[in-house]
């Protein structure tokens, strides 16, 4: 071997993991819905969008899928095969299909999938009294090598030598009630602005929860211009006029509130000058500013809300759920695999993230719950390979049902202790 190793050849797939046999008859009704919205073909007419999607749905419950290679030879597999009705995807027919795919469908897709979901039989108590619905919303990056001509670009001076780093941005929107995806958009060069995509996807009586990136007078006057509310947190340089103290009971206390206020938002004293106008007016309602303390960071934590009858602890419990989010950014990146992407073509960044959420909604439909850090669990177990969702269903009801059961108990204490204050 003129001295050198023998490189060691990566293990093929010969055959699918568990979760991707249990998942096959549901990732068959997905192409069904795909096909029955879509009769457009890749070149190939043999290569419908509804294949191409069946093969990326199968390869999200495969722990070792992560690449066109791969993906290539789970087509090739038993089980995926007779879905695909065809012994084989090459990965340059792959690589073609994902730039022309055409994702119009997908977002029908996706909704359907939603209205298909079973209600919770055990309802957030502390979320019981809002009718609305609850949404996250958030944005992330994701990364590209090379320069992509539609994507976001970066001149990276400390890379050697000197080189272009491109980026896309996924906006999600997140079903707080549910821990499930509700809307999705991919963003590149020109048109990637939080608040402007937020405000092109809003929906009457919601409850958005939002960080501080999407904080501008615009958006907030077009979230009460449709009866929807908000819970955010506030930039530093707004400027809030109290009209009122709110008195705060000794639970609120305890639960680190510091203060409830109601007033008006306004314009920071920079933004007051000719040369440094605001463009758009703050809204002219009464709103509600909550101040919470954050003793994991040591640091105030102002949240700006528009309702003004529901308890403070509330307000700041909804403003927790947001992270809800993040988490689910966290496990899609790491846990998934879906940091690497498979093509870096507009659609084909739009049709993995698709399949991501797609994915979840499965799970949910398939285990009849939401997510929750014990499903997350279940759901690393069956991405690794070494259990399926069948192994891992049992273990993860009876979590959830005892921690249910914990909070229900927790909540039967505290309302005793508030009766004999």
């Amino acid at each position: 071997m003129n001295g050198r190793m023998a490189r060691k050849g990566r293990p093929k797939i010969k055959k699918a993991c568990p979760a991707t046999l249990d998942m096959l008859a549901a990732v068959r009704e997905v192409c069904d819905l795909v096909h029955q919205n879509l009769k457009s073909a890749h070149g190939n007419r043999d290569l419908h969008d509804d294949k191409v999607l069946g093969v990326l749905l199968c390869a999200f419950f495969e722990p070792s899928c992560r690449s066109l290679r791969t993906l290539d030879q789970l087509s090739a597999v038993p089980g995926v095969t007779e879905l695909l009705e065809s012994e084989r995807l090459p990965r340059s027919t792959l690589s073609d299909a994902l730039v022309r795919f055409d994702t119009e469908p997908l977002p029908e897709v996706l909704r359907m999938l939603q209205r298909k979901l079973p209600e919770l039989k055990q309802a957030d108590p502390v979320l019981g009294g809002l009718t609305q619905a609850i949404v996250a919303g958030d944005g992330s990056t994701l990364h590209m090598i090379g320069e992509i001509a539609w994507a976001l670009q970066r001149h990276n001076a400390h890379a050697k030598p000197p080189k272009i780093d491109s980026h896309a941005k996924l906006h999600l929107q997140m079903d707080v009630r549910r821990c499930t995806p509700r809307k999705l958009q991919i963003t590149g060069k020109g048109n990637s602005n939080e608040q402007t995509v937020l405000g092109q996807n809003l929906e009457p009586q919601t409850i958005y929860l939002l960080d501080r990136g999407y904080c501008g007078f615009d958006l907030l006057n077009r979230i009460l211009d449709i009866t929807s509310h908000f819970v955010l947190r506030m930039k530093k340089d707004w400027t809030f006029r109290p009209q009122q103290a709110q008195p705060l009971s000794e639970q609120d206390k305890r639960l680190d509130i510091r203060s409830d206020e109601l007033g008006f938002v306004g314009k920071a004293e920079a933004d007051l000058s000719a040369s440094n106008r605001r463009d758009h007016e703050p809204p002219a309602q009464l709103l509600r500013r909550v101040t919470i303390w954050d003793p994991k960071n040591q640091k105030l934590v102002i949240l700006l809300t528009d309702l003004l009858d529901v308890e403070v602890k509330v307000i700041a419990y909804l403003y927790r759920c947001r992270w809800l989010i993040e988490l689910f950014f966290r496990w899609l990146k790491i846990t998934a695999g879906f940091a690497h992407l498979l093509s870096h073509s507009a659609a084909g960044v739009t049709v993995q993230m698709y399949v991501a959420m797609i994915g979840t909604l499965l799970i949910h439909l398939h285990t009849g719950m939401p997510a929750s850090k014990y499903s997350f669990f279940a759901l690393q177990m069956v991405f690794s390979g070494q259990a399926s969702y069948a192994d891992m269903l049992p273990g993860v009801l009876r979590l959830e049902r005892e921690r249910m059961l914990a909070k229900a108990r927790l909540a039967r204490i505290k309302a005793e202790k508030l009766k004999t204050a």
